[in-house]
């Protein structure tokens, strides 16, 4: 695309020439543009990334660590394996299953959480792994996400609690009630005079 072809004449190669040289700037004009619209694709794609809360991995075709956004790489330092190319052991589970089965796993129930130890509690995070394809389907690597549904998970316990305690509290004077209504019903309680 660097090459110019000096036009020397006006006949068939020299008006040849002057066609060759037009197409080479256009494509060198294509060139640059693509170029700058990739990076921008790029910036944007990884800005986008950056910008989820919550952990976001891209695994290659061979199952190691592509790329980290920020809130992965500070799951990956607390959880000591920052410079490892592999996730923790309970994720790349999940991981192998969906590469091998070419389903992606996208849990919705809190029983699918999986547990880390985190800064002296635990964080339940539910992973999310889709699998990345080309348009003709040819899979070349996974996204994993990780949603920390820890707060939701606490949430969910004290709604189980408040309504167990609500129900029992219901229940006991309920039972008086209902051995009350029982015995003026049977009228085994006496005499009424």
């Amino acid at each position: 695309l660097d090459q110019n072809v000096p036009v020397v004449s006006h006949d068939e190669l020299g008006a040849l020439a002057y066609s060759f040289n037009q197409m080479a700037a256009q494509l060198r004009q294509y060139q640059a543009n693509t170029s700058i619209e990739l990076l921008r694709l790029n910036e944007t794609i990884r800005a986008t990334l950056a910008s989820f809360p919550d952990p976001v991995f891209v695994l290659n075709s061979e199952g190691a660590v592509e790329f980290r956004n920020p809130a992965a790489d500070q799951l990956a330092v607390k959880l000591l394996f920052a410079g490892v190319t592999r996730l923790p052991a309970k994720v790349d589970e999940k991981v192998e299953e969906v590469r091998s089965s070419g389903k992606d796993f996208l849990p919705v129930a809190f029983a699918e959480a999986v547990k880390f130890h985190i800064d002296g509690q635990d964080t339940y995070f539910l992973p999310r792994i889709v699998q990345l394809r080309t348009e003709k389907g040819v899979t070349f690597g996974v996204a994993v996400i990780l949603e920390n549904v820890t707060r939701m998970l606490l949430l969910d316990d004290v709604k189980s609690n408040l309504i167990a305690t609500v129900s029992h509290e219901l229940k006991t004077p309920l039972t008086s009630v209902r051995m009350a209504l029982y015995l003026l019903h049977e009228k085994t309680v006496g005499d009424r005079k």
